[in-house]
């Protein structure tokens, strides 16, 4: 409050403690942004300035490794004892837990393992795949963001090795979360056209392509909480004071179904041209999402 009164306990400054400016532990980062250093006290251990970081993307094209076929019983187990983990997309979105909140290095390149020279590798994720799976920055080669929606994006470059590094245009989000905005399409999704509306790249607005005539209005308040996390099935406790959107940052794909506790289900829509999307009504809920092969019934049927 303003000191109308001439208070001077009011207008303590502590002039006899001296400012404290801790450097940041890592050698050669002290000079980069807030963002990127708390990025890299998560890949370094900012007690010992090191890093055990364990690599399992080593067979990305070639097939699991010998002892790293289940690499929920093999590798899981080790994650607490790790600084972080360098793994591929696939091994990131269907075994590790979401809880998991050491610093992850994800492998974001492909290249031809037959024909061609393997070492000429091209970007195998893209920005809308980077905004799902939570990435913060990119690293790679220059060309890679040239693309207009890395304009403002690119926050240094080596040019002796042609590599620069990218902070990702789309905000990252929780795994799950009640939409703030949400924008009812009755169209397919525009990708592309997404990534040009600040609104959309700010992450105020998530747009719902349904046939439903209405849609819940903005989440004002509320959560939503991952309880369980496995490939065929997603479950979450979400609790909303009126029906919102709730946004799960996974892909839309054919075979899913959502229910509530009740069973009642609730059909799923496609949201932000990527993800799944279920209206919820107001109150606690459990809500579901459960994967079954598409037709595998009616094969085994005929079968």
């Amino acid at each position: 409050m303003p000191d109308v009164d001439d208070l001077k306990d009011t207008k303590n400054y502590h002039l006899d403690v001296p400012v404290k400016r801790e450097a940041f532990f890592l050698k050669g980062a002290g000079a980069l942004d807030w963002g990127m250093q708390s990025r890299l006290a998560r890949v370094f251990s900012p007690v010992s300035g090191r890093t055990v970081m364990l690599a399992i993307d080593h067979g990305y094209f070639q097939g699991p490794t010998a002892g790293l076929e289940r690499v929920d019983v093999n590798i899981l187990p080790l994650l607490p004892h790790t600084t972080a983990l360098m793994c591929t997309r696939g091994i990131l979105r269907t075994t590790v837990p979401p809880t998991f909140t050491n610093g992850v290095v994800l492998r974001a390149s492909g290249g031809p393992s037959i024909l061609k020279e393997l070492s000429n590798e091209q970007l195998a994720i893209d920005v809308e795949d980077a905004a799902r799976l939570n990435v913060a920055y990119y690293i790679g080669h220059s060309v890679h963001f040239q693309n207009r929606v890395f304009a403002r994006a690119v926050v240094a470059e080596l040019p002796d090795y042609d590599l620069a590094l990218a902070h990702n245009p789309v905000p990252f989000k929780p795994r799950a979360y009640m939409s703030r905005r949400p924008e009812r399409a009755t169209s397919p999704i525009d990708a592309v056209a997404l990534l040009t509306r600040p609104d959309f790249l700010s992450g105020e607005v998530d747009v719902i392509e349904t046939s439903a005539l209405t849609l819940p209005g903005p989440a004002t308040d509320g959560f939503a909480t991952i309880e369980r996390y496995a490939p065929e099935e997603v479950r979450m406790r979400v609790e909303t004071p009126q029906p919102a959107v709730l946004i799960l940052l996974d892909s839309f794909d054919k075979g899913w179904t959502a229910t509530l506790e009740n069973d009642a289900e609730l059909p799923i829509m496609r949201a932000n041209a990527l993800v799944r999307a279920v209206a919820v009504p107001a109150g606690t809920h459990l809500v579901t999402f459960s994967y079954q092969t598409p037709l595998l019934k009616a094969g085994a049927a005929v079968s």
